[in-house]
């Protein structure tokens, strides 16, 4: 599975605008750092568009529920992801398209931990505040040491 983001410039001066670490939960998942984001799954691309990277990467700890829950749901901004579980594999389509890809799903989860990893550290370095957010600063803490 690849799961990535570009750094939109622009998006990043519309954040400094605005001062994230004051911002909102949902304002922060749904209108602040939309980069594009690309997902791959099983060598089939499902997207390749602008959405919410701060969003995705909290979806990490819903994506790690998935062989218990069965399926789940992702609602990033401007599309809807559908997983579900069929044995050991994830199999993950986006609403409204006919692709679906399917990969172990220890695979997803690593790639998706990865891409939480990756997306944490950006934003702490253009937002170092954001550790101290009241809503999400615990996740952006989790990568500390102390």
């Amino acid at each position: 599975m690849i799961l990535d983001f570009e750094i939109d410039k622009a998006e990043l001066e519309q954040a400094r605008m605005h001062d994230p670490v004051l911002a909102d939960m949902g304002v922060l998942n749904h209108t602040t750092f939309l980069m594009p984001v690309r997902l791959t799954v099983g060598g089939l691309l499902l997207f390749n568009t602008s959405t919410g990277i701060l969003y995705m990467a909290m979806a990490a700890d819903a994506v790690g529920q998935l062989p218990h829950q069965g399926s789940i749901r992702l609602h990033p901004p401007g599309m809807t992801l559908l997983f579900s579980m069929h044995e050991d594999e994830a199999a993950i389509g986006v609403l409204g398209s006919d692709l679906t890809g399917r990969e172990p799903f220890v695979d997803v989860l690593h790639g998706w931990e990865s891409f939480a990893s990756k997306v944490r550290e950006f934003l702490l370095e253009e937002f170092p505040g954001l550790r101290e957010h009241a809503q999400l600063g615990s996740w952006f803490r989790r990568g500390d040491i102390t």
